[in-house]
């Protein structure tokens, strides 16, 4: 199968949406760059553009992406499997229900740590596969590793690959099966820590892609989500920064994927009790101060 690697080329046009006349949240980017906090802030505030971009390159690519998948899922037993590394690993917790709705197949969410560690527990020789992989950078050791054991044990193996960096090992993986390699905008490539907008912007180019058949009518969804994105960053988060100042003894999140990951990344930041729970479970269980 011909292998397809999209690269993103029409918006080369220097991203100029930061300066030093503009203020984030208060602050001058020569602040944030004093504090240490310039790559979190203006990647977590330019992601409502980033969503928009998003859409109209998975929009632009419908074709490509829907003669790669529409192949794949000629097999009648083909497995989905949705993998990635630490935090790319919940972008695939949080779509395996979309991914088994929307394409019929049996869809699993496993990380690539687990694939690299108990491959035989997961993949199966007879089995026709689909990797689905997210990731950053695409330089993990287990990302590339967990290809590279699909193709080895899967007679039948293809991979999407969804990843920010052109330059990635994940990226140039040579496969020898069907390759089809999905780049976000290089300013989703995440300079900070914390996987702001490659997370978010991955997470969308998943739906979206899973949802292929549905994408002209999902714009309408994805213009609200970017309005109601620059409105929390541009009014609530600016003009109130008692949001950031607030001592809370517990954090609580709904829903699975995604809601873990925000628990996570709370938790690993500031001090205090964090759970995460579903709706039912929160019925249950509303008493219970924290989970550990």
């Amino acid at each position: 199968m011909k292998k397809n690697i999209l690269h993103l080329q029409r918006n080369k046009k220097k991203d100029n949406l930061f300066n030093f006349e503009m203020k984030i949240w208060n602050y001058t980017v020569e602040e944030l760059k004093i504090k240490g906090a310039y790559y979190t802030a203006t990647e977590i505030y330019r992601q409502p553009q980033v969503w928009q971009k998003i859409y109209d390159e998975v929009l632009w690519q419908k074709d490509n992406i829907q003669v790669f998948i529409n192949k794949i899922l000629q097999n009648e037993k083909l497995h989905i499997i949705l993998t990635g590394a630490g935090t790319s690993a919940f972008i695939g917790l949080s779509l395996q229900g979309t991914f088994n709705r929307s394409l019929h197949k049996f869809t699993s969410s496993i990380s690539t740590t687990d694939l690299v560690s108990h491959p035989f527990d997961y993949l199966n020789p007879e089995v026709p596969t689909l990797i689905v992989s997210f990731a950053r950078s695409g330089n993990s050791p287990e990302s590339v590793a967990a290809v590279k054991l699909a193709d080895q044990i899967c007679q039948k193996c293809y991979h999407l690959i969804i990843t920010c960096d052109k330059d990635g090992k994940l990226a140039n993986y040579e496969s020898k099966n069907g390759k089809f390699v999905f780049l976000l905008p290089p300013e989703t490539n995440d300079q900070s820590l914390a996987m702001t907008s490659s997370f978010t912007g991955m997470l969308l180019a998943g739906i979206l892609i899973a949802r292929l058949d549905e994408i002209r009518q999902l714009q309408d969804k994805v213009h609200l989500m970017c309005n109601y994105g620059e409105k929390i960053l541009n009014h609530y988060a600016q003009n109130d920064p008692r949001n950031s100042e607030t001592e809370f003894p517990t954090c609580g999140f709904f829903r699975f994927g995604t809601t873990i990951r925000n628990c996570h990344r709370i938790a690993s930041e500031a001090s205090g009790t964090y759970r995460w729970q579903n709706y039912l479970q929160n019925r249950l269980f509303p008493r219970i101060p924290s989970w550990t």
